[in-house]
């Protein structure tokens, strides 16, 4: 876990709940997890979940798509690069019809 400028999270482990951005049951990950305490804008890891990886399908409930990164080893670090930005508002309201709002109309 990630304080918001990047530096490691400490601080004295407290019971957590920790859920995705999806308003289902299944997006909860960790439930009363002994973890330091998450703030607002930090960055909480789950490597290797699978879950929102860039194969899942995206569109439910309009979570824009997020941006997929790669990295790789580099010395004492890593080295990322952008491999797909993340969805903008325009594009999600776009995919969900927004460009014809009228469209069901010429069914009449």
């Amino acid at each position: 876990m990630f304080a918001a400028d990047g530096s490691p999270r400490s601080g004295p482990p407290l019971p957590q709940d920790v859920a995705g951005p999806l308003c289902f049951a299944g997006d909860l990950v960790a439930r009363a997890r002994e973890l330091p305490r998450i703030e607002a804008g930090d960055l909480v890891v789950l490597p290797d979940t699978g879950g929102y990886c860039a194969s899942a399908p995206w569109g439910y409930n309009s979570v824009p798509r997020p941006a997929v990164h790669g990295f790789v080893r580099a010395g004492d670090g890593f080295r990322f690069t952008a491999v797909r930005a993340e969805q903008s508002l325009a594009e999600v309201v776009a995919e969900a019809g927004g460009a014809r709002p009228d469209a069901l109309l010429d069914l009449s």
